[in-house]
């Protein structure tokens, strides 16, 4: 993703963050739920090799160094850390890397905005849910076409695709065009309508020119009999 989208991503970043502010005045349990089964909302405690959530810092643990289009070097160890690295003066590799962290982090803000417990349709792991039945507009977005013109050429996000889980919360769908991981982040009711919700992040890569690149979604499921729907992506 180009340096020419960084507006758009900040738009829905500021937009993700201000609908949980006003939903949360609204976040009490639908009446129609009071009494069922609820779940915990969950943080994913690893999300990637040498990223570790802490519960007590309510933050991520890493250690990463950006590269500055000036050749500066520009650490971060934590999303607190990442809100000081401004990315329209990193390096393209070094942006990709950033998009990354910072879609992990925004899952945490969401995480910790959650209420404690929400009615769940979802399985207990990215393994058990069929990645490749959710909405064509869960696709990595590259800005090639609109997501309503995506949503109506390929209904589904399988379409000549192969998906792979690598592990519970991990699975690769990728054709001969782009490979997609999608991670699981974060579980939880993000939008405060009683309903678990899914944050996933979706790491892309671009097969024949090498470009690599990151986008977050939330996804949601309000009856058992229901498919995932797109409640935000990035």
């Amino acid at each position: 993703m180009s340096h020419k989208n960084l507006l758009k991503n900040t738009f829905f970043k500021a937009s993700l963050s201000a609908s949980l502010i006003l939903l949360t005045a609204c976040s009490s349990i639908p009446q129609s739920l009071v009494g069922s089964s609820l779940s915990e909302k969950w943080m994913n405690p690893e999300p990637d090799e040498g990223v570790l959530f802490d519960n007590h810092t309510k933050d991520l643990d890493f250690y990463i160094t950006f590269k500055a289009i000036n050749n500066d070097e520009l650490p971060a160890a934590s999303c607190y850390e990442m809100e000081f690295i401004n990315p329209h003066k990193l390096k393209d590799v070094a942006y990709s890397d950033w998009q990354k962290y910072s879609a992990s982090c925004e899952a945490v803000k969401a995480f910790f905005k959650a209420p404690e417990k929400s009615k769940s349709y979802f399985p207990e792991t990215l393994e058990q849910i069929d990645v490749a039945k959710l909405t064509a507009a869960a696709n990595p977005y590259i800005g090639e076409e609109s997501l309503e013109l995506i949503q109506k050429k390929s209904p589904l996000i399988n379409k000549d695709k192969t998906v792979k889980t690598l592990e519970e919360n991990k699975t690769l769908v990728s054709d001969e065009i782009i490979q997609s991981q999608y991670v699981l982040l974060a579980r939880g009711d993000f939008n405060f309508d009683g309903y678990e919700d899914l944050f996933l992040r979706i790491d892309w890569t671009l097969i024949d020119d090498n470009f690599e690149d990151s986008d977050w979604i939330v996804i949601s499921k309000r009856s058992p009999g229901e498919k995932p729907y797109l409640l935000w992506r990035q």
